[in-house]
């Protein structure tokens, strides 16, 4: 059994309506973005990429084909404590460091 050929495009992702979209020849990725509402608040715009059909992966600057998906992957947020967090050990440690070097040139 040989599947038809596909005439949609997937978009996956931080996207407002996640879905497939009809096919036009010489659109870009944003032309199916797009259609499926645009990028949602979270999405991070700069790493959207293509899936082809064959199972590879590529930038979404090449031309889209038949069958392609298009993944808008959301941002990744640190929580501020984590990074309060890591600070205060950063600092800690330095001044453990610190303490150690002056008891030792004493």
């Amino acid at each position: 059994y040989v599947p038809e050929r596909p005439h949609s495009v997937q978009v996956l992702g931080a996207v407002r309506n996640p879905g497939a979209v009809m096919f036009v020849e010489g659109k870009g990725a944003m032309y199916y973005v797009d259609r499926v509402g645009g990028f949602s608040e979270d999405a991070d715009r700069k790493a959207l990429y293509v899936i082809g059909a064959s199972g590879i992966v590529r930038s979404s600057r090449g031309r889209i084909r038949e069958g392609d998906t298009i993944v808008v992957p959301p941002k990744l947020k640190t929580p501020k404590r984590l990074i309060i967090r890591d600070v205060t050990a950063i600092l800690s440690q330095m001044a453990i460091i610190i303490v150690s070097l002056y008891q030792l040139v004493r």
